[in-house]
């Protein structure tokens, strides 16, 4: 009986002492997975800052690669309408030589919220760089877009923009196509780019299809 008596008293320290074990092991765990969460959604706040244009906070052109990409393979793979856009703020360099450059900033972050506010939310747009902006419009032929888009390009010359004082007009031009058959991504934007130009040939403040 005395045996036993030890023996018990001896299992019952054992399993105190494991059971003590596994609670610090859990701890442990319960600390490694928080600061694994805590890492993953810093490396997701960073990927989001890498990806997003400081001025307008609009994503980014490394962001429109992205998407033009991922929507590119889905239209490789269902076909439905897919447009392209290139916007471009008319004589931005006038505004900036004769307001300053903090007037052309100003610009830019006014034309992208209204673009963000008045476009639909499955439409993406980035800043592209400089005063040059580009959308795509999913599940949107090049028709539709384009009403869209004149929409919007008569909206922004209304906009109640003053700097020191003074009012600044406001106009954009803009080109735009679909994706065709035998299209890549490349191809698709560079079509894009040339209407734009064919806009501004036209006398800016307009939107160009090719």
């Amino acid at each position: 009986g005395s045996a036993l008596e030890r023996f018990r008293t001896s299992e019952s320290e054992r399993e105190k002492l494991l059971a003590n074990q596994l609670e610090a092991m859990q701890e442990k765990v319960a600390a490694m997975e928080a600061h694994s969460e805590q890492m993953q959604a810093q490396v997701r706040e960073e990927r989001q800052r890498a990806l997003t244009d400081l001025l307008t906070q609009l994503p980014n052109r490394e962001a429109w690669q992205e998407r033009l990409s991922f929507e590119y393979n889905r239209w490789l793979r269902y076909r439905h309408p897919l447009t392209v856009a290139v916007l471009d703020v008319d004589l931005f360099k006038r505004i900036n030589d004769s307001y300053g450059h903090k007037a052309g900033d100003r610009v830019l972050q006014l034309v992208a919220r209204e673009m963000s506010t008045r476009l639909r939310s499955t439409d993406f747009i980035a800043r592209f760089g400089g005063e040059e902006f580009v959308v795509l419009l999913p599940e949107t032929p090049t028709d539709e877009a384009r009403k869209v888009l004149d929409s919007l390009r008569e909206h922004v010359p209304g906009l109640p923009f003053h700097f020191s004082g003074e009012p600044v007009s406001i106009t954009f031009s803009a080109g735009l196509t679909g994706f065709q058959d035998d299209d890549t991504e490349e191809s698709v934007f560079d079509r894009a780019d040339r209407a734009l130009y064919q806009a501004k040939d036209e006398g800016r403040n307009r939107v160009s299809v090719l």
